[in-house]
């Protein structure tokens, strides 16, 4: 004998399968949006909703798919609930700014989903992948850095090429190239999509692991930067100082593990993404740059990398969002200027 689950086989009065309805829009966080251009090309997305006790709430980018399609036919249908007890909503969708938005339904999406969609800032199109440099920065502390830094470097952006290219592909196969380029979450919604629901918490725990490691990574190369940056005066000389026993610099960790601290418990650091993406690449176009200079006797590679690589920094530092732009160009011309002032200033010492 197999028990039956009642709660899917025997019938349900009206009154009851509405209750469960108005249970599920209450209790669930995501849905299923069906959408279609002018057409017919239909798009299905999770989304995460709130719903009001009226009308359903839904957060997406007038860019995306779903967003596109609201906004030029308005007609939607959302899909509640496992695929044996499903709750089908059809309805005609109205679209709000960010500017727009009710500020209690802000508050109570926000509440619900755990995250506001009103501080949302769309994701820049580059990525940047910063590993070769801090191997470079910790040089200092590598045994024979001359031989081991030029064999890590290829393996280090050799592993990292073959995990995104996996991650890359296996999701695009699970989600398809639209709902991909809608996901808010997409290795969650990949997980989700192929029946693993045990596999959210794993790529939470996860993400959270590689963000940490990505941060403590920075604060070592970051800090080794301002390292170098004392022993020249750039700095305050302090800062220079070297631990007797484990030969690390421990005031530039210490200070910067503490900026780090301050900043991410006080700030919101998201607003920052595309100037620091603009940051990155400047300094890997200067990197490149400066490769071209190398004579034949340093190592210099062919004179297509460098430019290559110089070409292909500049125009992803000045694709990205223009405060971005703006804001990374200001900050670099005062840097400059600031060390323009301070070498005459120099200059005009030792004269």
């Amino acid at each position: 004998m197999t028990p039956v689950d009642c709660s899917f086989s025997c019938p349900r009065s009206p009154e009851q399968r509405k209750r469960e309805a108005l249970e599920r829009l209450v209790r669930d966080n995501d849905v299923w949006v069906a959408t279609a251009d002018a057409t017919g090309e239909p798009c299905l997305v999770p989304l995460a909703f709130w719903w009001d006790g009226e009308a359903v709430w839904l957060a997406t980018r007038d860019t995306n798919p779903p967003g596109r399609n609201l906004c030029s036919s308005g007609r939607v249908r959302l899909s509640f609930g496992h695929t044996r007890d499903v709750v089908l909503v059809h309805g005609t969708a109205r679209m709000l700014t960010r500017e727009e938005l009710p500020a209690e339904v802000g508050d109570a999406f926000a509440a619900k989903d755990g995250w506001d969609p009103r501080k949302d800032h769309p994701r820049t199109s580059s990525s940047a992948s910063p590993g070769y440099a801090r191997i470079a920065t910790l040089g200092e502390e590598a045994r024979d850095p001359a031989r081991t830094i030029p064999r890590a470097i290829p393996i280090a952006l050799g592993i990292t090429l073959v995990v995104y290219a996996l991650v890359a592909v296996s999701v695009l196969l699970v989600l398809g190239p639209d709902p991909l380029a809608s996901a808010e979450a997409p290795l969650t919604d990949a997980a989700r999509a192929a029946d693993a629901e045990w596999l959210v918490p794993v790529v939470r725990v996860g993400a959270a692991v590689a963000a940490l490691g990505s941060l403590l990574a920075l604060i070592l190369g970051v800090s080794r930067t301002t390292l170098a940056m004392a022993r020249d005066h750039h700095l305050p000389h302090a800062l220079a100082a070297v631990h007797p026993r484990f030969k690390v610099p421990h005031r530039a960790e210490l200070l910067v593990g503490a900026v780090v601290a301050v900043a991410a418990a006080t700030t919101d650091v998201r607003g920052a993404i595309g100037f620091s993406s603009f940051g990155v690449l400047a300094y890997y176009a200067i990197a490149n740059a400066s490769a071209w200079t190398l004579t034949s006797t340093e190592g210099r590679p062919a004179r297509i990398i460098p430019a290559v690589g110089l070409a292909g920094c500049l125009v992803l530092a000045f694709t990205l969002p223009l405060p971005s732009v703006l804001t990374g160009a200001a900050v670099l011309l005062i840097g400059a200027a600031a060390y323009g002032i301070r070498q005459r200033v120099w200059f005009s010492h030792h004269e």
